[in-house]
């Protein structure tokens, strides 16, 4: 086969487009033999499996993901290879572990090699349209993933790193309508599951009033709430009461605080003094922190009445007890919102000309292990125990025959990439890590490789899954923890000291030994600037 390459083109993007199309034609073995006219990819951020109704707790209401999988495939034992969401992304786009990626935390910019192309670039070179509505600012088109989309969508309020589902759906409903008759692949993310949890049903947890009239309800979340404060002429107190019912059970020490706290004039948009009479203080890190359940701040004002700007963000911290529940019902409503975009499919006549497949990125610790410093974990990047790293993966096919398929196998988000194209009838590409998931074969040696990276995660950490075992070693305490997956689904029972010496563990903690080594030795590590610094703190990744 003999390639003409022209002259280097003044348009760079032309350039690029002959590149994909050479390296389809000459490397890949591209075939027209599509199978499926569109492709929807649904990633469910901090998304257990344990909590969608279709693996086993019916109690969890998810019906709209529940009918994917009674209709289609439904995998038992997916697992995420890291639990931070930038990686597990690249996972899922590339077919390449977050080591040979170079990625290992969000904030990072993904620079992929240029031997590789990611699912996204390989569609848009068939003539796919594609597009991508992603809903934390940890995936913005600057970290990377944007790479072979026509359409990149992550719009978030000034200072605001989190959409909610029906805020990304307000974007992809439309596009759908503009675009649906074309060919398409389209990934939709959605974060609800995110901490901190407030589902939308969940009481406003603080009401604010001002000079004695209360002006609003507000929860303390993910994103900067502004409010308009009215000011006499003189001395003007604003009240911050703390309405949770439980607050006088657990005391207030650490128990919310606002990280951002200003008041800016509506016209000069200076910032307005104000003096803290009781119950906040400020801590050594800027926070205003509560010391009680009201706390007030007075405001001077020389001049007529006028409004003011009052910019708000902070937290609350639920009950241990209350949180598992505020976790459902974000997995909830965000299945709400599932069945409004599966609804548009089916209006536009989309539904079953279109293969989808929901999985997520990583699982979320609920309370069930505790943390470095021997409290109830709650988050997802520190540990790779089950509930951090087992996530829901569904594959629904219009055209399956054997619907309501349930498959043992132990998969991992490196399979998404191979069947996502295999499945369309194209040939996985040759850097692939991972396997066509419908073309599974009884593979007693598949080891996987997981991890998790300082400076986010507190300790570097990695485990190898290898059937019945998963074995987790943390380097700096040469300390390993072992579950097995067959006797000890919920791999509550650490079973390391029973074992350890068997030739079985001995081989398997020598091949991960021999891998941390190997990556630790081999990582290259970026850092990150102010501005993204402040968006991890926000979603609260780093302290």
């Amino acid at each position: 086969m003999f390639i003409f390459f022209p002259k280097k083109p003044k348009n760079p993007k032309f350039n690029y487009l002959v590149l994909l199309s050479i390296l389809c034609l000459q490397s890949f073995h591209c075939n027209n033999n599509q199978i499926h006219k569109n492709y929807l990819l649904i990633t469910l951020d901090t998304q257990r499996a344990d909590y969608i109704g279709a693996y086993g707790d019916f109690s969890i209401q998810t019906p709209n993901i529940d009918a994917l999988a009674e209709n289609g495939i439904l995998f038992k034992n997916c697992i995420s290879p890291i639990p931070i969401t930038l990686p597990a992304h690249a996972v899922m786009f590339y077919s390449l572990y977050p080591h040979q990626m170079h990625l290992y935390n969000n904030g990072q910019i993904h620079k992929p090699d240029k031997n590789t192309l990611s699912i996204a670039q390989f569609f848009k070179a068939q003539g796919f349209t594609t597009a991508a509505f992603v809903s934390l600012g940890v995936l913005k088109e600057k970290f990377g993933l944007n790479a072979g989309f026509d359409t990149y969508q992550g719009n978030f309020p000034q200072g605001d790193y989190y959409l909610n589902a029906e805020e990304v759906n307000r974007e992809v409903l439309p596009w759908l309508d503009q675009e649906g008759q074309n060919r398409f692949f389209l990934w939709v993310h959605y974060s609800d599951p995110h901490s901190p949890y407030y589902p939308p049903d969940i009481p406003f947890p603080l009401k604010v009033s001002v000079n004695n009239k209360e002006i609003k309800n507000l929860h303390l979340d993910k994103r900067i709430i502004k409010a308009k404060i009215p000011l006499k002429e003189g001395k003007n107190t604003i009240e911050y009461r703390l309405i949770c019912d439980h607050i006088e059970n657990i005391g207030l020490n650490n128990f919310a605080f606002f990280d951002i706290f200003d008041f800016q004039k509506m016209i000069s948009k200076e910032r307005m003094p104000y003096v803290i009479k009781k119950g906040l203080i400020e801590d050594p890190e800027g926070r205003i922190q509560f010391t009680e359940s009201t706390g007030v701040i007075e405001i001077m004002h020389s001049g007529q009445p006028t409004r003011i700007n009052h910019s708000l963000r902070g937290k609350v911290f639920w009950p241990v007890e209350d949180r598992p529940l505020y976790y459902k019902k974000e997995v909830e409503y965000m299945d709400s919102q599932i069945g409004f975009l599966i609804k548009k499919l089916k209006e536009l006549d989309l539904f079953d000309q279109t293969q989808i497949l929901i999985v997520g990125d990583h699982g979320e610790g609920l309370g069930e292990h505790l943390n470095f410093s021997g409290n109830p974990d709650f988050g997802h990047v520190n540990f790779l125990y089950k509930n951090y790293t087992n996530v829901p993966l569904i594959i629904y096919d219009p055209k399956e025959i054997n619907p309501g398929t349930r498959i043992d196998s132990v998969v991992s988000l490196l399979d998404i990439a191979p069947t996502i194209l295999e499945t369309m009838g194209y040939d996985s590409l040759s850097f692939h890590q991972g396997r066509n998931l419908l073309e599974l074969k009884e593979d007693k040696d598949h080891i996987l490789w997981l991890q998790t990276h300082k400076p986010q995660a507190e300790k570097n950490m990695f485990a190898v899954v290898s059937f019945p075992w998963r074995l987790i070693y943390i380097p700096k305490q040469k300390d390993f923890k072992l579950y097995n997956i067959q006797n000890d689904p919920d791999q509550t029972n650490d079973v390391y000291e029973r074992n350890k010496s068997s030739s079985e563990i001995t081989n398997l903690k020598q091949k991960l030994i021999e891998k941390t080594r190997d990556i630790l030795k081999n990582k290259k590590f970026s850092g990150t600037n102010k501005k993204t610094r402040e968006m991890l703190r926000a979603l609260g990744y780093i302290k």
